[in-house]
């Protein structure tokens, strides 16, 4: 063994290396002898973001990622949110009332190699932040965006990570730093730097909430810097593959490069071939493992100056290869290889991860073992997925194509813990069927969510393929959006599997390992209703729908009560099968009690015995033409579209706007952050009458007393906001009135108050509206008064900035006149008829010679506002109206 180690090492250098001459120029340790809890107390300075913070705390076991080397234990804290930020110190500034080290300003002529250098870590979003290097040099601040600062950490810890900035004047290298009180980057500097630094400090920069710590900051000159032998910063971490599957080791060494590695195993040295890669780098890979791979790995890793052996290492870095399980079709573990001793991609397992920040999530749980940890601070869906392209096996097994007719049963199983308010999250199985389309499983991971635990449970639910059981997905590299539910059974082969996590309010995190697709059937759990349908109030002659959502091992199958007997698809009831109920056109006799029913093979659970779902329908008046009062149903606790009751939202983002305002009431939230125009708006095309009464049309001629009101709360800066009713004309042109509703506006509200507007058809009255899906645009106005059929109402939002107004009850009332009876009259003979009838505003005379459908009807010249008309008799037989043009 000695033999071979000596073979591999390089040759030690001679004692004769020249020394590197190293000076501290500045430290600044933030307090490590006097402490200090701000930054004025070590003689620094501040220019906060947005809503920024700062401070210095105790980080007692702090130490250097890369050498393992301890830190000071005083550790600054800087962030707020969206905006630029800066924390510094000059000439003079001295050390505070609690610091250690004052600076001084520094000519860096006589200097070789000046650098800057600090160590730090993410703390809260870190990904939100960039951070540079920044001096003051001939009374102006200059900030190096060329070299931003790096760390590999993710979370709050005792993980630093060093980040140097060789010091060069180019001006290149340099952008001006406008208003130190309010920092902002300019262009590049127009000249060389030149001159003493008199400051130093760092630049913030964020797109959104976050901040990093820091510790050690440094200016250091360093010459003639020697060759060192290298010193292992993370040994290669044992590993257990199972037979068919890839595996890897690493090792971690700093100090003077190049570096050389030589990878043994059981005291042969490997080389690369087909299966092996790396066998000369500071990562070794081997596919396809089997039982002659299992044993004890080391590797040598030398320079000219000497080498270091891991085979020394009181724990030996040793491979365990298992027999894969018969009923096993895919296997992942989620290995922690190293050398780093934080976060990795998922993509280091051959997994994707659909992320809306797209942090590193693969972490160490305990030597060589990981797990993916999901985590978000609030509302958001992500998934983590595998296929057949993405896991070619380099780390445990390759992902298979799976045709679930082969097998008796295919499951999913994944170890979970719920490790931080797991109340807000949900997670899902996830398949994609034949290279393309994802589907997410309805009913979500039985994860006990009770408390939060560090424990890893497992869980497990069966591939089943009926549509009933899936709701479509997509991903992006930014998250995942569940959306509704497929439209047929999934059929062919299993080309990709994952998980989905969705977050509710304030975020929360599940941990995940050993996830696997085995062909055994998963043990039957009875289901549990765990989101109840909630309770609704319509008027007779609208729409209701009802939802609920169980967990429970597939397949479910739902059904519905009403009073305590069961309900069946028919006219005016759909969805009696299935976790959503719809009802349509109700009457009065159909108030009463309603309750979901989940039933599988291990049981059944009702609804009933967890909430009391009732159906209150109030007699319509007889004034009311139309009213939408944007019900929340439910089941998913996010904001729903406000097409589920049959609304179009105009708007640039199209995000979920139909929120839950209480138990079954809901409303539309207007949001946006910039000026622009947006509307709401349901037509007779629209909403037919799933939720609410269905938007009638109305013949403007015959309605008097036409009145459009809404309910407003004016939320958020409401002084930014107008809204103005919209109204769509025979099925084509729209219109909004320029006039705006009267919202009050002096003060944000979460009070809903009602607020109308009364239809006038002049056309000054009103403006040319054009709607797309993106958003609305107003023109001039109206050519003509308004005539004909309305067909189409809502409401436009103007924005001149950020604001928000809530939008709940929408109606429109009227007073109809009833329809004249048709006339008729038998012609014998030839010669004319004289009609009278009773003389009425916009009503003509109209005729048909037929009643049969389809019925024609034919204007008589002439009798517009009429009462009288003597009409030649063409036909043996006529039939005549009263209707409006």
């Amino acid at each position: 063994m000695k033999n071979l180690i000596q073979l591999i090492a390089v040759a030690l250098a001679g004692a004769g290396i020249v020394q590197a001459q190293t000076t501290v120029l500045y430290q600044q340790d933030f307090g490590t002898t006097n402490g200090g809890t701000t930054l004025a107390a070590v003689g620094w300075e501040q220019a906060l973001p947005t809503r920024g913070y700062s401070g210095i705390y105790s980080q007692s076991s702090a130490v250097d990622g890369n050498t393992g080397l301890p830190l000071p234990p005083a550790t600054l804290y800087f962030g707020g949110n969206t905006g630029t930020g800066i924390f510094f110190t000059t000439n003079g500034a001295g050390s505070g009332t609690g610091g250690d080290s004052a600076f001084t300003s520094i000519d860096p002529t006589p200097y070789t190699n000046l650098s800057l250098s600090v160590e730090s870590q993410y703390s809260y979003q870190g990904t939100n932040l960039t951070c540079w290097f920044a001096v003051e040099v001939g009374g102006a601040w200059y900030v190096d965006t060329n070299a931003p600062l790096t760390t590999a950490q993710h979370s709050a810890g005792s993980i630093f990570y060093s980040t140097t900035l060789a010091y060069n004047p180019a001006a290149t290298n340099w952008n001006v730093l406008a208003n130190i009180s309010a920092p902002s980057i300019g262009p590049v500097a127009s000249a060389n730097l030149s001159g003493a630094i008199d400051g130093i400090g760092i630049m913030v920069s964020l797109a959104n909430s976050g901040s990093w710590d820091f510790n050690d900051f440094q200016i250091l000159s360093i010459s003639n810097p020697p060759v060192q032998a290298p010193v292992m910063t993370a040994p290669p971490l044992s590993q257990t593959v199972y037979a068919g599957g890839g595996f890897s080791f690493a090792v971690g060494a700093s100090i003077s490069a190049p570096l050389s590695y030589a990878w043994i195993k059981d005291g042969v040295a490997l080389t690369n071939d087909s299966r092996i890669s790396g066998a000369n780098s500071a990562e070794l890979s081997i596919e396809n493992a089997g039982v002659a791979d299992a044993g004890t790995y080391w590797v040598v890793v030398s320079n000219s100056a000497g080498y270091f052996d891991t085979s020394t290492n009181p724990t030996p870095s040793t491979l365990t290869v298992n027999a894969l399980p018969q009923d096993y079709l895919y296997a992942e573990t989620f290995p922690f290889v190293g050398p780093k001793l934080v976060n990795y991609p998922v993509s280091t397992v051959g997994w994707v991860g659909n992320l809306p920040n797209s942090p590193n999530r693969l972490f160490q749980t305990s030597g060589g073992a990981g797990a993916i940890f999901a985590y978000e601070g609030g509302p958001a869906t992500e998934a983590f997925t595998v296929t057949t392209n993405s896991d070619a096996g380099l780390s445990g097994l390759a992902f298979p194509v799976i045709n679930p007719a082969d097998y008796p049963a295919v499951s999913f199983s994944v170890q979970v813990a719920p490790t931080y308010q797991p109340a807000n999250v949900s997670a899902y199985f996830a398949v994609q069927m034949n290279g393309s389309s994802w589907y997410a499983m309805n009913t979500p991971i039985p994860v006990n969510t009770s408390a939060a635990s560090a424990t890893y449970t497992t869980y497990s639910q069966q591939f089943s393929s009926l549509s009933g059981n899936w709701n479509q997905l997509s991903l992006s590299p930014s998250g995942a959006t569940i959306g509704g539910a497929a439209t047929g059974n999934l059929t062919g082969v299993i080309t990709g599997s994952g998980l989905v996590v969705n977050y509710g309010g304030g975020g929360g995190n599940f941990n995940f390992a050993n996830f696997l697709m085995v062909t055994d059937a998963a043990a039957a759990t009875p289901p549990v209703i765990t989101v109840s349908p909630l309770s609704q109030t319509v008027y007779t002659g609208a729409g209701v729908t009802f939802a609920g959502m169980a967990s429970g091992s597939q397949p479910l199958v739902y059904s519905w009560q009403f009073n305590g007997n069961p309900l069946t698809n028919g006219p005016g009831i759909l969805g009696a099968n299935s976790n959503v109920l719809t009802l349509l056109n109700v009457g009065i006799n159909q108030t009463g009690a309603y309750s979901l029913i989940a039933s599988n093979s291990a049981g059944t659970d009702n609804s009933a015995n967890y909430f009391s779902t009732a159906l209150t329908v109030n007699s319509q008046p007889t004034n009311l033409l139309y009213d939408e009062s944007f019900p929340f149903v439910g089941p998913q606790t996010g904001n729903a579209s406000p097409s589920t009751v049959g609304w179009v939202a105009a708007v640039p983002d199209s995000p979920n706007r139909l929120f839950q305002v209480a138990s079954g009431f809901g409303a539309v939230y207007t949001y946006e952050g910039s000026p622009g125009t947006t509307a709401f708006y349901a037509t007779t095309l629209t909403d037919t009458g799933l939720s609410g009464l269905p938007f009638p049309s109305i013949p403007l001629a015959s309605v008097s007393n036409l009145l459009f009101s809404a309910s407003i709360a004016p939320t958020t800066d409401p002084t930014n906001l107008t809204a103005s009713v919209a109204v769509q004309i025979d099925g084509g042109a729209w219109y909004v009135s320029s006039t705006n509703l009267p919202v009050d506006t002096s003060a944000a509200s979460a009070t809903y108050t009602v607020v109308s507007q009364a239809f006038s058809p002049y056309a000054t009255n009103w403006n040319q509206l054009t709607l797309t899906s993106t958003g609305a645009s107003e023109g001039s106005q109206a050519a003509a008064a308004l005539t004909g059929t309305l067909t189409g109402a809502g409401l436009v939002f103007h924005f001149s900035n950020a604001g928000s107004f809530n939008l709940n009850d929408f109606q429109i009332t009227g007073n109809e006149t009833a329809p004249p009876e048709t006339i008729t009259a038998l012609v014998v003979g030839h010669g004319s008829l004289t009609l009278n009838w009773p003389a009425q505003a916009g009503l003509n005379l109209q005729s048909a010679t037929n009643l049969a459908p389809p019925v024609v009807w034919t204007d008589v010249p002439g009798t517009l506002g009429q009462g009288s008309a003597t009409i030649p008799t063409t036909s043996h037989q006529m039939y005549f109206r009263l209707a409006a043009p």
